[in-house]
């Protein structure tokens, strides 16, 4: 489920120019500081959502589409967490019946590549290995080859925060963490923009309480066994 903040782009962008010291505006593009507070919340989006793994952008679905043994997932993606086969009548673990999870084991691409693919279309030869192709492009083998088999894999990811699409349209977060952004997007309008370091550091050091505040209360504080772009040497046997 996603969740839903009460403000507005236009909200955000007028909390960080009275937090600087800067004018209240009626258009996140109507002067030259407020698309730089505009950008600099963009900018803070990228940074606070890379930087870390949030509970509340955590996603659990199928692929997008498949092609052979990759499987898409969607373009908004900053960390790829796991690969999971479900053993259950349809597939689907949002289902109330119980079903059984395989976690698939992750490998180095190099490694991946070394291997001769496996087509299945049953639960009697499973995925059991995955690695990743490019940020939002996971390879499985061996690969589903039909429509079930595919319903049957989930991949689980964190995504990003989109910035709103207008003045008028609200954050899919929650507010907690659209302090973290506005706070860092501060930082970053100050040092950046208006050249005020000693401002700057006080919205840094701002910033850096309340997130380890929520780190602690968060499900998505560690960033053990998560893949993106990261080698691993160890060999694994198929």
């Amino acid at each position: 489920m996603t969740i839903t903040s009460e403000r507005t782009r236009l909200d955000l962008v007028n909390e960080v120019l009275l937090s600087v010291g800067e004018r209240e505006t009626r258009s996140s593009a109507s002067n030259p500081v407020a698309k730089l507070a505009t950008r600099a919340i963009q900018d803070a989006i990228y940074s606070v959502c890379n930087g870390n793994t949030w509970s509340e952008f955590r996603r659990l679905t199928n692929a997008s589409s498949w092609a052979t043994d990759e499987a898409s997932l969607p373009q908004n993606i900053t960390r790829i967490r796991n690969v999971y086969w479900y053993l259950s009548p349809d597939g689907n673990p949002n289902t109330s019946y119980d079903y059984r999870r395989i976690q698939l084991s992750y490998v180095d691409l190099e490694e991946y590549e070394q291997q001769v693919l496996i087509p299945f279309t049953d639960n009697g030869n499973t995925p059991r290995y995955w690695a990743i192709q490019s940020r939002n492009v996971v390879k499985v083998n061996p690969y589903p080859n039909n429509l079930l088999a595919r319903s049957k894999c989930f991949f689980e990811y964190y995504e990003l925060l989109d910035l709103p699409v207008s003045d008028s349209s609200v954050f899919n977060c929650s507010d907690l963490f659209l302090n973290l952004i506005k706070y860092k997007a501060c930082e970053l309008l100050s040092s950046q923009h208006l050249g005020d370091f000693d401002q700057s550091q006080v919205f840094l050091v701002t910033y850096e309480n309340l997130a380890k505040q929520h780190r602690k209360t968060d499900n998505g504080q560690s960033v053990k066994g998560y893949r993106m772009f990261r080698r691993n040497n160890r060999r694994t046997r198929w």
